[in-house]
């Protein structure tokens, strides 16, 4: 009997217990496992009447106040805060940095993204007209068995990566009067052609060519997020490049170029439309070194042209960024970067970073006369909000194509390694001194 009353007891006491950890475990799963602050900003904390937030380390981090307990501190550093049951029992706790405050020039410049594959795509033979007393039209590569999507690797043992490369071989060899040795890539095999370049006439100047037609290897056209004139940094796209089969596409070493914008394809529900894109000859703005889930990123070897913000603005941290209105950044027409009225319709509270951390929509009548929501080749188009760059497109709702996804610019920021690049706060002379009174201390 004795045993018995002992375990309703523990029941009872097991149901208590749950009943008051329950609301302190639900806080706790609401909360970020990972917050970042910027010197002197403050966070208010949510506490319970059977749980609260302890500062274990001592830290001077905590103070309560008549809105709640205020989470603060005036110098960059790391810590932790445990959220306790009537001040003892741990249920969880949660990381906390305070980080320099990072400022970005947003883009909104429309790029092409050059894979760093070797050689080039051979687009099609193409038949030349010969001169007067050589023979009728011909392609000199197509009857040496050169096909259209082989990849051109090397000339004359030189290897090609841009068709200027293609131009200056075929020159010399056609002025000395002997053939080129083409090695190609078909599939899995390599193979080597001797190709003569015919000699043609072009506005009465006379050149040599091989009679096919060049591409890059191109990934496709997006969009530049930001970069970083100090850092000599740069973001684009927002989420990852794949093949076909949903594989990351080799990128490193890769290059971004400008890729003024000829022609929109609108998007309808089904079937999300595109910018048409064409590359621009001046020479890449940046050679990418990562292609990851959060957008591709590199060294920027010039600064883009055409953008409509020629200073940085803060990037703005995740539990900064709100439901509510924002503009966009993108390119329609030309290289001409213009600013377009969204709205934030949710914050996605994610305790990892990922891709898809805000729902926009797209608002602008002008945006909407012209693409009817957001269209391929708009990924990576900056978001600002409140003075802040908060996000950049990724996704388009393929059935509501004025609706889609975003990143949080946080996260983008850490994939470039600015956070740790700064060693304080940009702009902020109080941070300054805190941290140099931290050092000397």
């Amino acid at each position: 009997m004795a045993f018995r009353r002992l375990g309703r007891s523990l029941s009872v006491a097991l149901v208590v217990l749950l009943l008051l950890t329950l609301p302190g475990l639900l806080r706790l799963a609401m909360a970020p496992p990972h917050l970042r602050l910027f010197p002197g900003q403050a966070y208010l904390l949510r506490e319970g009447f059977f749980y609260r937030w302890v500062d274990p380390e001592a830290r001077g981090w905590l103070a309560s106040t008549a809105s709640g307990l205020r989470l603060q501190s005036d110098a960059l550093g790391h810590g932790r805060l445990e959220l306790r049951l009537l001040g003892w029992l741990p249920l969880g706790t949660m990381e906390v940095s305070v980080v320099p405050r990072v400022q970005v020039v947003p883009g909104g410049q429309s790029i092409g993204v050059l894979a760093a594959m070797d050689g080039l795509v051979i687009e099609r033979t193409v038949d030349l007209p010969a001169r007067p007393g050589e023979g009728s039209v011909r392609s000199p590569a197509a009857e040496a068995g050169v096909r259209a999507g082989d990849r051109l690797l090397s000339i004359d043992g030189h290897p090609v990566q841009r068709p200027a490369d293609v131009e200056r071989w075929t020159q010399l060899a056609g002025r000395q009067g002997r053939p080129v040795r083409l090695e190609v890539e078909r599939g899995s095999e390599r193979l080597s052609v001797r190709v003569r370049p015919l000699r043609v006439e072009e506005g009465g100047q006379e050149r040599f060519l091989l009679g096919i037609l060049l591409r890059e290897t191109t990934a496709g056209v997006g969009t530049l997020t930001f970069y970083h004139p100090g850092e000599q940094v740069f973001a684009a796209l927002g989420h990852q490049v794949t093949d076909s089969r949903n594989r990351p596409v080799t990128l490193h070493q890769g290059r971004i170029v400008l890729a003024p914008v000829e022609g929109l394809r609108r998007s309808l529900s089904g079937d999300p439309g595109e910018k048409v894109g064409v590359l621009d000859g001046s020479g890449p703005l940046g050679i990418i070194e990562k292609n990851t889930p959060f957008g591709i990123y590199g060294r920027l070897l010039r600064e883009p042209p055409h953008g409509l913000f020629d200073h940085p603005i803060p990037v703005a941290l995740a539990h900064e960024v709100r439901p509510g209105p924002a503009q966009m950044l993108t390119v329609l027409e030309g290289q001409s970067v213009q600013a377009f009225e969204v709205e934030i319709l949710e914050v996605r509270s994610q305790r990892a970073p990922s891709d898809r951390g805000l729902v926009l929509e797209i608002t602008d009548p002008r945006l909407l006369a012209r693409t009817d929501g957001i269209i391929q080749g708009m990924s990576g188009s900056p978001i600002i909000q409140n003075d802040r760059l908060v996000g950049a497109v990724t996704h388009v709702f393929v059935n509501q194509p004025r609706r889609g996804f975003g990143i949080l610019a946080e996260w983008m920021v850490y994939e470039t390694g600015l956070d740790q690049a700064l060693p304080w706060a940009e702009g902020e002379p109080q941070a300054r001194e805190a941290q140099e009174r931290k050092r000397v201390a």
